[in-house]
């Protein structure tokens, strides 16, 4: 069986063949990113001037900075809403250009039911990241502290045992992220 590695090189077959649908997503990301960040120094820029300025001259009470936060807050949101919807239009429009390459239309970008359900799949990516992650945390400091308790017995033997479960701790955390690396693209169609 010969092991195909084509998929690895497909970024640069998108640009050799699409270099304009390419660099026009770089333009609109570029674009909106810097619209979304207008917008947000615009509605939170005083909040935002305040917080940088509790960097040289803390508060006298904490709870102003939670203030701030707050009044940042609607316009953090609103640019990161702004930077899904842009990020699941381009993340499509690179799908749709091995996937479907007669779906042209404007550098193969369209805002339709595969945006959406991109936009969903990468809010759902993130919170199963969120909880796998603490479970992942959890689940790890089990062996670890077992192992730490070796260590009060064999100081060697022990530390030996900590650095096998911290690195196989790593290995399955990455192996379990990569059967996932393709969620995304398997939600576009």
């Amino acid at each position: 069986m010969k092991l195909s590695i084509d998929f690895a090189f497909a970024g640069f077959e998108i640009i050799k063949k699409n270099p304009v649908a390419v660099l026009l997503w770089g333009v609109v990301y570029t674009v909106v990113s810097l619209a979304a960040t207008v917008l947000m120094v615009l509605t939170g820029g005083t909040s935002l001037a305040a917080l940088q300025n509790y960097e040289q001259s803390p508060p006298s009470d904490p709870a102003a900075v939670f203030g701030q936060l707050a009044a940042v807050l609607p316009s953090a949101l609103l640019a990161g809403l702004i930077g899904l919807v842009v990020s699941a239009v381009i993340q499509c429009a690179v799908y749709r250009t091995v996937l479907q390459p007669s779906a042209k239309g404007f550098g193969y970008m369209q805002l339709g039911s595969h945006e959406v359900r991109q936009i969903v799949a990468t809010i759902l990516w993130y919170l199963a990241f969120f909880l796998f992650y603490l479970l992942f945390l959890v689940a790890a400091m089990i062996p670890l502290v077992l192992a730490s308790l070796v260590t009060r017995a064999s100081g060697v033997l022990g530390g030996i045992l900590i650095f096998i479960v911290a690195i196989a701790a790593v290995v399955a955390f990455i192996y379990i992220l990569s059967r996932w690396s393709l969620a995304l693209v398997q939600s576009f169609d």
